[in-house]
């Protein structure tokens, strides 16, 4: 009987999850970068990216080959908020889910796709135009 409670409650997460994803209301929180071609790196600092309804607030960094440099040296990470973002969510196997998230109002050919799993972890793929894809791994709150 003690199997009981932990699998309720797991099966509980995942539903909030599941319902998090399908209504736009989630902060997927990074913990490490993976670039391509270089190495893992722990994220000592906090970075999310944020969803809310129409909205994606971004606040990652980046690590790896731009192709582009940007006019600003400030934009040298993921830091923006877009209003109109491209979204839809689907289930995967075994409860876990997909996400592909797409700024309509930014001009750099940004997608986002995020792996989400019922026990809450979560990877996110960023790809660019400008600049090669990076992977971070984090959480989903």
């Amino acid at each position: 009987m003690s199997a009981q409670p932990s699998q309720t409650s797991k099966n509980e997460k995942a539903a909030e999850i599941a319902k998090n994803l399908n209504d736009q209301k989630f902060v997927f929180q990074a913990q490490e970068a993976l670039p391509m071609g270089g190495r893992t790196r722990p994220l000592t600092s906090y970075y999310e990216i944020k969803v809310k309804n129409d909205t994606l607030i971004s606040s990652l960094p980046y690590f790896g080959r731009v192709f582009t440099a940007p006019m600003n040296p400030a934009d040298g990470g993921y830091m923006f908020t877009s209003t109109q973002i491209d979204y839809k969510a689907t289930q995967a196997k075994k409860g876990s889910w997909n996400v592909v998230i797409i700024p309509g109002d930014r001009h750099k050919g940004e997608k986002f796709v995020l792996t989400a799993f019922s026990n809450g972890s979560a990877s996110l793929q960023v790809m660019s135009n400008d600049r090669q894809p990076i992977t971070f791994r984090g959480i989903i709150r």
